[in-house]
C-alpha cells in the first residue's frame, strides 16, 4: 500500500521519485524475506519429522502380539542383526510366541494314522494341569514318517487360548473318534440274546431247549 501510495503521490509530483523507488525496494525486500521465512518453516517441519522418526528408532516394537518365552539380550549388551561373535553382541532381543498359532506336534503310530482326519476333534490334557481338558482339532497330517518310531507327525491346534499354556509343557492328546481307539472299541456281540433263566447245564455244556 505504501509503494502504491508513493507511486500515486509521485505521479502528481507530491513525492520525489527517489522516495518512490525506496518504497518499491522495501516491498521487494519484504517479499524476499517472507519467501525465506516460508522456506525456513518448511525446513523446520522436515527437521521435526526427522526427529520423530529418530525417536521412533528408540522404541522396540514386536512384529506380532504374543508372549515372550525367551530373553536373549541383557541390559548393556548390543543388539545387531548379524552376530559378530562377541560376548556382548546379540542378534536379537528375545523370542515371542504367537498364542493364536500355538500348535502341538503328536507322533501317531502308523497303524492308527489311517483313522486320523483333518479337523478331527481332539482333547488335550496338560501335565501341569491334569484336571483341565482343552478342546482342539487336527490341523494337518505331515506326509513324512519317522522310521525309527514308525510314527507319523500330526499337528494339533488348541481352541482355547490361555496364558498358562507354554511351549515347553508336556501334553496328552486324546483323539475323539471311536474308531481310532481300537483297543477300547466296543464290539457288538454276535448270535442270539437269551434270558439267563433259559440256559441250563447239560453235562459239560450249557444248553437251551428249543420248542419245535
Amino acid at each position: 500500500m505504501d509503494a502504491r501510495r508513493a507511486s500515486d503521490l509521485s505521479s502528481v509530483c507530491v513525492l520525489s521519485k527517489q522516495a518512490t523507488e525506496q518504497s518499491r525496494t522495501a516491498v521487494t525486500t519484504l517479499k524476499a524475506q517472507l519467501e525465506a521465512s516460508r522456506k525456513a518453516a518448511d525446513v523446520a517441519r522436515a527437521q521435526v519429522a526427522q526427529v520423530k522418526i529418530n525417536l521412533g528408532f528408540t522404541v522396540v516394537r514386536a512384529p506380532l502380539a504374543g508372549v515372550v518365552i525367551e530373553k536373549a539380550a541383557q541390559v548393556g549388551e548390543i543388539v545387531w542383526p548379524l552376530s559378530a561373535g562377541s560376548d556382548f553382541i546379540r542378534s536379537g532381543i528375545g523370542t515371542i510366541l504367537d498364542m493364536d498359532l500355538l500348535e502341538i506336534d503328536v507322533d501317531v503310530n502308523e497303524v492308527y494314522i489311517c483313522h486320523v482326519k483333518v479337523n478331527m476333534p481332539i482333547e488335550v490334557v496338560l501335565t501341569a494341569y491334569p484336571d483341565w481338558r482343552i478342546p482342539g482339532h487336527v490341523v494337518a497330517i505331515v506326509p513324512t514318517e519317522d522310521k525309527g518310531k514308525a510314527a507319523v507327525k500330526v499337528r494339533i491346534a488348541l481352541e482355547q487360548k490361555d496364558p498358562r499354556i507354554t511351549s515347553s509343557m508336556g501334553t496328552r492328546v486324546s483323539f475323539l473318534k471311536a474308531e481310532f481307539a481300537v483297543a477300547s472299541e466296543a464290539v457288538s456281540p454276535s448270535g442270539v440274546l437269551l434270558p439267563s433263566s433259559t440256559v441250563v447245564q447239560g453235562g459239560q455244556h450249557r444248553v437251551v431247549y428249543r420248542v419245535q
